[in-house]
């Protein structure tokens, strides 16, 4: 994300639904993560299924608990509120920590950034995020994505959906989005044989033509609703799974 900056929403909803799937087994088990920012991602990148991502440091999950405060831990980009106050944080800390990292993705910046530790925790206790906005360049985010996104990141613990809810909105965001990909592509068919008048060379030209404006329409349909993932970002840790 620091090299490359923001991906396109389709992206980000695959990546977002791969971690909020991992997260729902984490919380079923009774568990909580507490320390959620993108250094703890794996995105893993394959020709058979598009991208995916999983959560690392799963070796220091805690127990959730109804009346013990956690430790503060982490890095204070992603605290949900309760976490800054010090407070008993919850399955929807977790939620807000990777709200903060969809939106990371969206945008190619976190909704709260400041050098100064309390300048972030009044932020997040007090400061409504911005909406989501697509840099220049990369279609415009679905509203019913920027919904989901602004409510994980809202103050009240309560309002946030369960990671297993964000999952599967996210992953209906990414299967449509394949869809009108491939709706686009079968609409898209090739000429009418040419009069046997016009010369082979014409022929072949046209057929040229042809495939030339094909691949660039699918070039512009996969720029609007999927293709801008980036192979390698510091953040978030990529490798490719069967293009050996």
């Amino acid at each position: 994300l620091a090299q490359h900056g923001a991906l396109c929403f389709s992206d980000a909803a695959q990546i977002g639904a791969g971690l909020f799937e991992g997260l729902s087994a984490i919380h079923a088990a009774g568990l909580l993560h507490h320390d959620l920012h993108p250094g703890n991602v794996f995105v893993v990148k394959s020709r058979a299924l598009g991208l995916g991502a999983k959560l690392l440091d799963c070796d220091l999950l805690h127990e959730t608990t109804t009346d013990t405060a956690i430790d503060v831990a982490g890095a204070p980009e992603y605290w949900a509120p309760e976490q800054a106050r010090g407070q008993q944080c919850g399955p929807a800390g977790d939620v807000y920590a990777l709200g903060v990292i969809l939106y990371e993705c969206l945008c190619g910046k976190t909704p709260f950034s400041s050098h100064s530790y309390s300048d972030l925790v009044e932020h997040h206790l007090h400061v409504a995020p911005a909406k989501p906005r697509a840099p220049a360049g990369l279609p415009e985010i679905p509203e019913d994505l920027v919904t989901l996104v602004l409510t994980c990141l809202d103050k009240d613990p309560t309002k946030r959906p369960t990671a297993r809810d964000a999952a599967a909105r996210l992953h209906a965001m990414a299967t449509e989005s394949a869809m009108r990909i491939a709706a686009v592509i079968k609409d898209v068919r090739p000429p009418a044989t040419l009069p046997a008048t016009k010369s082979r060379r014409s022929t072949g030209i046209g057929v040229v033509a042809f495939w030339a404006i094909v691949f660039a329409l699918a070039g512009a349909a996969a720029g609007f609703w999927f293709e801008r993932a980036h192979d390698q970002s510091p953040g978030l840790k990529t490798v490719r799974v069967g293009e050996e």
